[in-house]
């Protein structure tokens, strides 16, 4: 199995309080780890071939409650992450 490294590196999030950056990440992180890693390594790199070379990537909007703990918004963005670099 080969490696896959992605490296973002800066994620534009407004209305998100500060203090809960670190967990939203690391639930991101871990939900992208997942979702590449699910269907297994052919369809990862497929599903990241498009972002090679591109400077910006568009996630589609995500309707979240703002009560909402930071490692449910991390695991949520994952989706349109990955939706935003299939586009």
């Amino acid at each position: 199995m080969s490696r896959l490294v992605l490296h973002i590196d800066r994620l534009v999030l407004h209305g998100i309080d500060p203090k809960d950056a670190e967990a939203l990440v690391s639930a991101l992180q871990e939900e992208l780890q997942r979702q590449l890693g699910t269907n297994g390594e052919a369809d990862a790199l497929a599903a990241l071939r498009g972002i090679v070379g591109r400077s910006r990537i568009k996630a589609p909007p995500l309707r979240i409650t703002r009560s909402a703990p930071p490692e449910t918004l991390g695991r949520a963005l994952a989706g349109p992450i990955l939706r935003g670099v299939k586009s």
